[in-house]
């Protein structure tokens, strides 16, 4: 996993460089519509029961390869007190989401471009009272990530390891949500548990699960398998 994400530092890196010698101008940041959609269209939210499987690492994987493709691509560090996607970015933004929730900045001034097609949304890193937001200012979070994924054609959500109510609440609105887990016991039951977190919090399809740090194929489809049945037998869910 640290070979990964040293990788995928070098990748940002590298389109960093292409948007800074560009001589064609670069958009700063995604439109925000100043609508409020209740559903978080054409987004991915990428999370796990406990920290420490790689999902930071596989929200920029996949951010980066849609962006690499022409898909315009807004990524989010939803882990709002505990934030890393900027050091795996290798960026110090100017803003983030703290200062949009504070009443500091508007929300279109608090992304950071990362690539061509690419932007960031940063979140806290070491600031308690962003980790356990009340519920009008989560559910502002929500409305605001809404008004972005109405403006790129992706959003992939970073969000906090396990069931805090401001991770549930953007798992129950999101497109899709992807668990991620590795083939360990303790992992999967731990993914089993978000899962069924989610399914009390109005979460009902879009299911989609990765296995990482298998030893192989077999391992991570044998993983995999696993989850699917108990998630299928006690929840009624399908990845």
């Amino acid at each position: 996993m640290d070979t990964q994400a040293a990788n995928l530092r070098a990748r940002v890196a590298a389109a960093a460089a292409s948007v800074a010698s560009s001589a064609q101008p670069q958009p700063q940041i995604p439109a925000v519509s100043a609508q409020n959609p209740v559903r978080l269209a054409r987004t991915i939210a990428v999370a796990s029961g406990k920290g420490g499987v790689g999902k930071s690492t596989l929200a920029l994987g996949i951010a980066m390869a849609a962006a690499e493709r022409g898909v315009k691509t807004a990524l989010v560090d939803a882990d709002l007190g505990l934030a890393n996607l900027d050091v795996l970015c290798g960026v110090r933004p100017a803003r983030t989401a703290a200062d949009w929730l504070g009443g500091r900045a508007q929300l279109s001034e608090c992304f950071t471009t990362i690539a061509p097609r690419l932007w960031l949304l940063a979140g806290a890193s070491g600031v308690a009272r962003m980790a356990d937001l009340e519920r009008p200012q989560r559910a502002r979070l929500i409305e605001g990530l809404a008004r972005v994924a109405a403006h790129v054609e992706l959003m992939v959500v970073d969000l906090g390891a396990g069931i805090g109510a401001g991770t549930l609440d953007i798992a129950a609105a999101a497109d899709r949500l992807l668990i991620v887990t590795t083939p360990e016991p303790t992992s999967l039951a731990d993914a089993y548990g978000f899962a069924k977190a989610c399914v009390r919090h109005g979460r009902r399809d879009g299911w989609c699960c990765a296995v990482t740090m298998a030893n192989d194929a077999a391992d991570g489809s044998a993983a995999t398998a696993r989850l699917t049945r108990i998630a299928q037998s006690h929840l009624g869910i399908t990845f």
